[in-house]
């Protein structure tokens, strides 16, 4: 038991340093895998802090309740569920936490905070009436027929992305690629455009556009499993087409560099790891085996 301790200890270390660096997602994964060797409430208070800090609060609202059901008198995990309340317009709960928070902090501006709750309500909540699927189902009213038409020639054709058999297609509707991304809201406008072509090689060059020097402004926080999935199948696809990737290693162990990098990993797929695992297949294997070890599943 005491040997989890020190491993818990060790992993909480860590976190605290990525949470220094406001590598605010990857501190969340490292404090998830202390508590589990050790189920402790500092541990779960830190997290919640994270995940206030990553605009996470229900998250942040779970793990301050796991805090206090092991610790009832932590102050820090009372300040931050009545945060995470705020977040969630929940301000007649935020206060009574502050409140609470004040009573074992003895801190005068907990109450403070407290008092500039006082009389907020929470946020409306809709009742939505229930219906009973048989009771929908053997209604005696009549279908109603409801006639409109369409011009068939304005409906935006969808062009799925696949790996067309003569290399030198041209995508369609891709005359060129959209230009640097500035933010990644951005780098998302043009990832959805270029997905739909008939080719991925336009989506992998755009990428391939991108400095290195950028990948951590751009994606740090933001990138999540959905577009780094269409990023690395783009790159296999273009190494599959014979074409080479300047500085492939040095670009994969970037992205795994990531704050969101051990979330994206939890969150794919195993095919969609397997893209990964072909990748490396095109590294010296020297470079293949660093690469592995980052990427290791």
């Amino acid at each position: 038991m005491d040997e989890e301790k020190k491993i818990a200890q060790r992993l909480k270390e860590q976190g605290n340093e990525a949470f220094k660096k406001k590598k605010y997602h990857k501190a969340m994964t490292i404090y998830s895998k202390s508590l589990e060797h050790w189920p402790d409430p500092i541990v779960f208070s830190n997290r919640a802090q994270a995940g206030l800090n990553a605009d996470l609060p229900l998250l942040a609202q779970i793990d301050c309740t796991a805090a206090l059901n092991l610790d009832s008198t932590a102050a820090k995990a009372y300040y931050r569920r009545a945060q995470a309340f705020k977040a969630l317009e929940l301000y007649e709960l935020a206060e009574r936490d502050m409140k609470t928070c004040f009573k074992y902090s003895n801190d005068p501006n907990m109450e403070r905070q407290a008092n500039d709750l006082k009389g907020k309500k929470n946020v409306q909540v809709i009742d939505l009436p229930s219906i009973e699927r048989d009771e929908y189902l053997q209604s005696d009213e009549k279908f109603t027929k409801i006639d409109f038409t369409y011009n068939i020639e304005k409906i935006e054709e969808i062009i799925v992305a696949e790996e067309p058999e003569n290399d030198n297609i041209v995508p369609k509707y891709i005359t060129k690629l959209p230009p640097h991304p500035k933010d990644y809201q951005d780098f998302v406008g043009a990832v959805n455009m270029l997905k739909r072509a008939q080719s991925l090689l336009p989506l992998a060059e755009y990428f391939l556009n991108i400095s290195m020097d950028k990948y951590s402004e751009l994606f740090d926080e933001l990138l999540d499993d959905v577009y780094a999935v269409q990023i690395f199948k783009a790159l296999n696809f273009h190494l599959k087409t014979g074409r080479t990737i300047p500085h492939l290693a040095a670009r994969m162990m970037i992205i795994s560099e990531l704050s969101r990098f051990d979330l994206l990993i939890a969150f794919m797929s195993e095919e969609q790891k397997s893209t990964i695992t072909e990748i490396l297949d095109y590294m010296v294997p020297e470079e293949a085996a660093m690469v592995s070890s980052r990427y290791s599943f």
